[in-house]
């Protein structure tokens, strides 16, 4: 293979169009599929025609993001150390399928690791010439990433400075909140909705930098930052459905390598609001597990009383909190061997439906008509009084939590 020929091949690659461009163009060269990835798992790639039999780089059309998982047991696996230790291009047998061997590279700049190269070679033999071309396709691909990441590290600066501001409360006015919108990019509109993430390991770079690129792809226009171990996403506060579901799928996928969970604000129109919004968003995701059920997508809609109940337990003693009905039936189904307290809890939750709460304890309305009038007797507390069963559903909630 004549060098030169990879040089300009890489060199037009560059010109025309950066990291698309360079997978395209070695891919001509080495004809084998190529994998570029960047260290935010972003992947730009050359699949084969027909199926490899490999997982890790077998797919429908070309282009598409490799699994985020592959790209995650890469690096865990020790591979991005062991080419660094090599110096340069290496033969390396990895991925799914230990029957295809792959030549790899890091892509680095002063010492600081922009991504990875990867070619699968299969059963073909290897040839004196392909890990020279691996070193200099490698090259290319730093220089299209560099580029890369500096015009979008600018655009995701200007986002970052307009949410910050906003969060402070330092926007003023919609003029002044239009002007900088225009220059974030950020799609102003009639609704907005803020998105909170809470990621287990934030301090895992990579992959919440992952994050980061995928609330870009999936949210354009939006604004983004991370603080404090969260990542908000300001977005349109239309669709939200179909907004959750995209996350939905995404926290699945994620789900074995990293834990991810989500919280959506309500709806709002004035975006100089946003520090109440962030307020609910983070109430949600500081609820406990055990409040959360295994859920990774909460909306503040349909928790804002478990959130008030949770600062009241969190700031009341258990004794001061529980309303006196529910040590007096404790005390009493101890004694008598009887069912008071579940029977009060299952009429709470139930909202006062009768047949609910038969069909719930599995009993005959009868008995359960004779059980309230007996909690009538033994606690002298009207049920139906508004105040009393508020009171009762916070304690209920309190003892479940």
């Amino acid at each position: 293979m004549d060098f030169c020929h990879i040089y300009q091949e890489m060199f037009t690659a560059l010109q025309q169009g950066g990291l698309d461009r360079v997978a395209e163009a070695a891919y001509r060269i080495m004809d084998m599929p190529v994998m570029i990835a960047d260290t935010s798992y972003v992947v730009t790639a050359m699949y084969p025609e027909e199926e490899t039999g490999d997982r890790q780089w077998d797919s429908s059309r070309m282009g598409e993001p490799i699994l985020v998982e592959a790209i995650i047991a890469y690096q865990y696996d020790g591979h991005w150390n062991a080419i660094r230790e090599a110096q340069g291009a290496v033969y390396i047998d990895w991925g799914y399928c230990k029957e295809h061997p792959k030549y790899a590279a890091l892509v680095e700049k002063e010492d600081k690791v922009l991504g990875s190269l990867a070619f699968l070679i299969g059963d073909r033999p290897r040839e004196d010439w392909h890990l020279e071309a691996v070193r200099i396709i490698a090259r290319a691909a730093g220089i299209a990433m560099d580029s890369q990441d500096s015009r979008l590290r600018k655009l995701v600066d200007l986002k970052e400075v307009m949410m910050r501001s906003l969060f402070l409360n330092n926007i003023n006015s919609m003029e002044q909140f239009q002007s900088m919108a225009e220059l974030a990019g950020f799609k102003t509109g009639p609704e907005y909705v803020l998105i909170g993430f809470l990621i287990e390991d934030m301090q895992n770079k990579l992959f919440s930098d992952y994050i980061a690129r995928r609330m870009m792809d999936f949210f354009p226009g939006s604004l983004q930052i991370r603080q404090q171990g969260c990542f908000y996403v300001l977005t349109d506060g239309r669709q939200i459905p179909q907004k959750e579901e995209v996350i939905r799928r995404m926290t699945a996928r994620l789900k074995e390598t990293q834990a991810l969970r989500a919280a959506f604000s309500n709806v709002f129109s004035d975006p100089m609001q946003l520090s109440l919004y962030r307020e609910q968003v983070d109430s949600l995701l500081g609820l406990p597990e055990s409040f959360r059920a295994g859920r990774t997508v909460l909306h503040y809609r349909e928790n804002a009383l478990y959130i008030a109940m949770e600062a009241l337990a969190r700031n009341i003693s258990e004794e001061n909190l529980l309303h006196p009905v529910i040590r007096q039936l404790e005390a009493y189904d101890q004694a008598y061997n009887t069912e008071y307290l579940v029977t009060l809890k299952t009429y709470i939750h139930a909202c006062y439906s009768k047949s609910g709460t038969s069909e719930a304890l599995n009993i005959h309305r009868n008995t359960l008509a004779y059980r309230l009038e007996k909690i009538g007797e033994i606690t002298c507390v009207n049920l139906r009084d508004p105040m009393t069963a508020l009171h009762l559903l916070i304690s209920f909630y309190y003892l479940d939590r």
